[in-house]
């Protein structure tokens, strides 16, 4: 990807200068690569890529007699579809999706962080009826280990799930008082042998 979103290389010390044959990458926004083609038989072809606001896309175009149509049709395939979808990015991997409150810990509460990325592709007029929600329980009891489940994060559209992401406790959070005393006799009995 990294060579097939270059516009132009210098090489042999810079003594030769190399031109990307995808047109693409210098004239359309967000392109990152990838690939041109030629074959008598099948004539001109392209594997275009292009990103914007978080949705990527791959545009394939076979035996077109020019290069210059297979890069316009490259070029129409990926505005359509740029204008017909949108990524739905509701939770990072490792960003807060919310706090929960912990009884009888040390501290009141933890965060919940998502363990990955939770990305959903969605056509664009039907991203109004998507909803997200982020289900975590109202309180936990103390003790709270690190990375302990603490419920998921989910995308629906109606009955139907689009996606789900885990979510985990950020730190430990020890309990204080005598469910710190009852917690720590039970850990030592159960390793006595």
């Amino acid at each position: 990807m990294r060579w097939g979103g270059t516009a132009s290389a210098g090489f042999r010390n810079d003594t030769l200068a190399m031109a990307n044959t995808n047109h693409l990458i210098r004239t359309y926004a967000g392109a990152t690569g990838l690939k041109t083609g030629y074959y008598r038989e099948a004539g001109f072809s392209v594997t275009a890529t292009a990103t914007r606001n978080d949705l990527a896309l791959i545009a394939v175009v076979l035996g077109l007699p020019t290069k210059q149509e297979s890069f316009a049709e490259a070029a129409r395939l990926l505005n359509e579809s740029f204008a017909t979808y949108r990524v739905v990015a509701p939770a990072r991997r490792g960003a807060a999706v919310g706090q929960v409150p912990i009884a009888g810990g040390s501290e009141g509460s933890v965060r919940a962080m998502a363990l990955g990325d939770l990305r959903v592709l969605v056509k664009r007029g039907e991203d109004k009826d998507v909803v997200v929600e982020a289900r975590i329980p109202r309180l936990v009891q103390a003790p709270v280990r690190l990375r302990e489940p603490l419920g998921d994060v989910v995308v629906r559209r109606g009955d139907q799930e689009l996606g789900r992401v885990a979510v985990v406790a950020e730190r430990e959070v020890p309990a204080t008082g005598w469910l710190s005393w009852l917690w720590n006799r039970r850990m030592s009995s159960s390793m006595t042998p």
